[in-house]
């Protein structure tokens, strides 16, 4: 049997940058939680997306589309994808080798790295074309409520019960009944308190892309969450909003410097300048 976190993050956000110390740490606590993998599955259109696979390649051994570090863990790359359609915002969870991303991203009507966001059926289209695995992601989370596609969901691959979410867990099983899709499990982590808070398990011997996707495919995925789960959510919110807001101080503090202040002497050369702006 093989636990494995289908929905993680190396990155606190989207825009933030990428940071090598956050990758130990996630192998660290997934280490302490009894998991032998994790799905990395950075925003494609997150800041130098593929830079961070870049600097992994470099680190760990690459091979069936999976990362292998010295002491046996797995590390499965894949892409979170933004949609929209028909005005509905929504994500899906591709897991592929990073030649099939790459295919992927190429062949959509624009790439979803320039930050296009494609309809559920494009995206299916090209998934089919490129050999990638689709997962809805919260397909009931509030402002990305890919549910609400309704039987379109039913050309996915399997939906996910998310670490994010766990008051919605019911909701998401009785959606896989209605729609005939398996159920996988992920925390959805930006942080590494979140890793494994929800997995996947799977009773294989090996971890590869291969492996792992026909699992899910013949119905043998259980998922499991750990009791902690909501703490370490709010855990991984709290840090997430303070880091947001400490980058945003300085960008502030730049706007006002850039407005005059009232009754005080603005050079001349400024004042052109900022005219001429």
């Amino acid at each position: 049997m093989k636990r494995i976190d289908l929905h993680t993050h190396a990155k606190i956000s989207k825009l933030f940058p990428f940071e090598v110390r956050s990758v130990h740490q996630m192998l660290a606590q997934a280490r302490r939680v009894g998991l032998d993998g994790i799905a990395l599955v950075e925003h494609f259109h997150a800041s130098n997306f593929w830079d961070v696979h870049e600097t992994l390649g470099q680190m760990f051994a690459y091979a069936d589309g999976v990362y292998r570090t010295e002491n046996g863990f797995h590390i499965l790359t894949g892409a979170e994808l933004s949609l929209m359609d028909e005005g509905r915002p929504a994500d899906l969870i591709l897991l592929g080798t990073l030649d099939q991303l790459r295919r992927f991203n190429g062949r959509l009507a624009r790439p979803a790295t320039g930050g296009y966001r494609p309809p559920l059926a494009e995206a299916v289209a090209v998934a089919r074309e490129t050999g990638t695995f689709v997962i809805g992601a919260h397909i009931f989370r509030p402002g990305k409520e890919l549910a609400a596609l309704g039987r379109e969901l039913a050309s996915l691959d399997a939906i996910e019960a998310n670490g994010k979410d766990f008051r919605k867990d019911e909701r998401v099983y009785d959606a896989a009944r209605r729609l005939g899709l398996p159920v996988v499990g992920g925390s959805d982590a930006h942080f590494w308190p979140q890793i494994g808070i929800k997995a996947t398990l799977l009773p294989i011997n090996e971890i590869t892309q291969a492996r792992v996707t026909e699992a899910i495919r013949e119905g043998l995925a259980t998922v499991e969450s750990l009791d902690y789960g909501p703490v370490a959510v709010q855990i991984s919110g709290a840090y997430k909003r303070i880091l947001k807001a400490r980058q945003a101080r300085p960008q502030r503090a730049e706007a006002r410097e850039r407005v005059p202040q009232r009754g005080r002497r603005v050079p001349e050369t400024d004042r052109i300048a900022g005219l001429a702006r």
